[in-house]
């Protein structure tokens, strides 16, 4: 409070009386330095062991630049340097600044230091020698507001010789899985680099706020990557960064080739959260023997695919490679089998069959001959299979989902399966403009939940035909590759045995949304991925696309939506800032302008028993899909806040869902699908919402804990 005692310090020891509270212990004799402490004067009494230690003084000058005040005071964290021949422990000592110039008592000896005050990049300085009773002049110091990133570079344990001058620190826009190999070259171009002293420290100067990727290289060792995010004016401190050896990878099949008695072909790739963006670290042909080696790999975890010399995926897994050498054994089973494909009890030749494995990666295909048999060797052994069957001449396109082998298919040489293709057909045309003219060679796509789905490509006159679709109501769109034009979804009911024709698809040109994203000093923030729940016009089916872009260096981005959208909610997950929400009409002609706030908080979402009991375990993700999070009437998208989660270190847990840096304000929580985007800013709950969900208001910097219904929402007027 504010009151001060001071006690005569003898040589050997010194007491005094204190009334009880919590009191800091410090000495302001100029000739000694002693750490602050606090201690709880509430005993009776108490025996304190203090050890100080010889003090001279720092001072020096700080400047700023024009438009800027200058701090009350600096911070100074210090520690003995190796040089040191006193080792007094790290402490912080807070440097008045007065006129342009600051002063303060620290031990004496050979000290490290790092200057620095709220919102401005720090200074380093290195081996400082702190003479006894006098001052050390540090220079003057010119204070630049801005973001920085330092760490440390350790020697390799296993280095017979390293120089850290060998080291290169780069930094550069983080890349989304998902974004396409311009947008790539891009974002990478945008770069900061920073040397390596000789004691491994580097600083990576004037970062603006956004999500990096960090990488230190050394041309003998694999290079350490690290997903960096910065906020406005502050520093981020990385932990030490180790480099390991380059890997080498031995494989050994146990089936020496394919089943067509040829060379394995074996690849690895650098997994993707995103499927279909893993991008190929090795590539080559097993020997006759079955034996693979790859070099000069980084000791990482990679995802493994063995194939056929015809592009047949036969074996895929996760696999850890380790600095040095790693050997590993890969096990390749499969049987024959012969199908036999009819649609209305005749045979279907020269159909082309294409296996998939559910939730892996195998792929194999076959033709049916003339009496519309195939025969294909197959695995087995609980591996589950979606098979496609597409026959041009006849406008087949078939699809049997979650098939496998089983034992009552089998005999003693090979599985024999007969596969009813359905009897169904719907036909249409596709047109785009006033006046319908027929679009030929686009692309039209069938999909049915549970069912079949496929692609046709329509006629020379636009009109197109598909055979094969399990009966049901499916769902139709178009989409022209050479002008990027689709159409909107449309639902459709087909029965078995008849034809569904007249239907009408009509193209239409992609919306385009511009804007930046802006930290509260309207600063741009790059690498916020912005992601949109589409709002579609009264009577249009919902599109299951989700648009995704991320932010340039200036915080711009431009989004693209399907025609027939007449709004969009776009969430905003800016690094360094909270997660925001907001509300464009389509079509937006003006740039939309998103302003970003500090002082995000945290909502955890917990799932009660009878929610957990309905998942299979290990599904801890459906559980998140199955979640919609309501603020302010706007819908979430679940893949991107795990994403988000897991970029803040959140674990993922299949009991509860924690979303972290989430804007402060009012959230309802639901189990099940979302609300559709017809809802409006602050607008309460529809009827059949209300009794699924609960609220609760999220502070700045605080917490919401909630735990929904076990019900699950279920409505025609919800989205997908």
């Amino acid at each position: 409070d504010g009151v001060t005692v001071i006690a005569e310090l003898t040589e050997e020891s010194s007491s005094v009386e204190l009334p009880p509270g919590r009191w800091e212990i410090s000495t302001p004799s100029p000739d000694w330095w002693l750490r602050p402490l606090e201690v709880d004067a509430s005993e009776s009494s108490a025996l304190l062991k203090l050890k100080a230690w010889p003090a001279g003084w720092v001072e020096g000058a700080v400047r700023v630049s024009r438009g800027h005040e200058l701090p009350a005071a600096l911070d100074v964290r210090f520690g003995p340097s190796p040089e040191a021949t006193l080792t007094p422990p790290e402490s912080v000592e807070v440097c008045p600044v007065a006129e342009g110039r600051f002063s303060c008592k620290l031990p004496a000896t050979s000290l490290d230091l790092k200057l620095y005050a709220a919102g401005f990049i720090p200074s380093y300085l290195w081996a400082r020698p702190v003479p006894s009773g006098e001052g050390l002049a540090l220079g003057s110091f010119h204070l630049r507001p801005g973001s920085s990133v330092v760490g440390w570079v350790e020697i390799p344990a296993d280095a017979e010789r390293f120089w850290f001058a060998d080291c290169a620190v780069e930094m550069s826009l983080a890349v989304a899985p998902f974004m396409d190999e311009i947008e790539r070259k891009k974002f990478a171009a945008v770069q900061a680099s920073a040397r390596v002293t000789e004691r491994g420290f580097f600083q990576v100067l004037d970062v603006a706020p956004g999500r990096y990727s960090l990488a230190v290289r050394h041309e003998a060792f694999a290079p350490s990557r690290s997903i960096v995010q910065v906020a406005e004016r502050t520093e981020v401190e990385l932990g030490p960064v180790s480099l390991k050896r380059l890997a080498t990878l031995t494989l050994a099949i146990d089936y020496r080739t394919d089943p067509y008695l040829e060379p394995w072909d074996v690849k690895l790739y650098d997994p993707s959260p995103q499927p279909g963006f893993s991008k190929l670290a090795a590539s080559g042909t097993a020997s006759a023997e079955g034996r693979f080696k790859a070099v000069g790999l980084e000791p990482k975890t990679y995802t493994l695919n063995v194939s056929s010399e015809r592009g047949e995926t036969w074996h895929t897994e996760q696999l850890e490679v380790f600095p040095g050498d790693t050997a590993h054994d890969v096990s390749i089973k499969f049987r024959r089998l012969e199908g036999h494909v009819t649609i209305g009890g005749e045979p279907v030749a020269s159909a082309d069959v294409f296996f998939r494995e559910v939730d892996g990666g195998r792929q194999l295909s076959n033709r049916t001959n003339d009496e519309g048999r195939f025969y294909a060797f197959l695995a087995h052994g609980g591996v589950v299979w979606d098979l496609t069957i597409r026959q041009d001449e006849q406008d087949i396109m078939a699809r049997f989902e979650a098939f496998k082998l089983r034992a009552r298919h089998e005999d003693e040489q090979h599985a024999v399966i007969d596969f009813e293709i359905p009897d169904t057909t719907v036909e249409g045309h596709v047109y785009y403009g006033a006046g319908d003219e027929p679009v030929p060679g686009a692309t039209v796509r069938a999909s049915i939940e549970p069912g079949a789905g496929g692609l046709e490509y329509s006629k020379s006159d636009g009109a197109f035909r598909i055979r094969g679709i399990e009966p049901g109501e499916i769902r139709l769109r178009a989409y022209d590759e050479p002008t990027d034009r689709r159409s909107q979804v449309q639902s459709v009911e087909i029965s078995e045995g008849s034809i569904t024709d007249g239907v009408a698809l009509y193209l239409g040109d992609d919306l385009i949304i511009a804007g930046q994203v802006v930290s509260p000093a309207g600063q741009g923030v790059s690498g916020a991925e912005i992601v949109a729940a589409i709002d579609m016009a009264p009577g249009d089916d919902l599109t299951m696309y989700v648009p995704r872009t991320l932010t340039d260096i200036d915080g711009v981005f431009e989004l693209t939506l399907p025609p027939g959208s007449r709004g969009v909610w776009l969430t905003v997950l800016p690094p360094g800032f909270a997660v925001t929400q907001t509300r464009v009409e389509v079509p937006s002609r003006d740039p939309v302008v998103v302003p970003v706030v500090s002082g995000g908080g945290t909502l955890t979402i917990r799932y009660p028993e009878a929610i957990q009991r309905t998942v299979p375990a290990g599904q801890g993700a459906r559980l998140k899909l199955a979640t919609v999070v309501v603020a302010r009437a706007v819908v979430a998208n679940g893949y991107s806040l795990d994403g988000w989660a897991e970029l803040h270190g959140v674990p993922a847990r299949f009991e509860s869902f924690e979303i972290p840096m989430l804007e402060p304000g009012f959230y309802s929580v639901c189990f099940g699908s979302g609300p559709a985007g017809y809802l409006q800013r602050n607008a309460e709950l529809p009827v059949e919402l209300r009794g699924h969900c609960v609220s609760g208001q999220l502070p700045p910097y605080g917490e919401l804990v909630l735990t929904v219904p076990a019900v699950e929402v279920q409505t025609a007027n919800l989205a997908n």
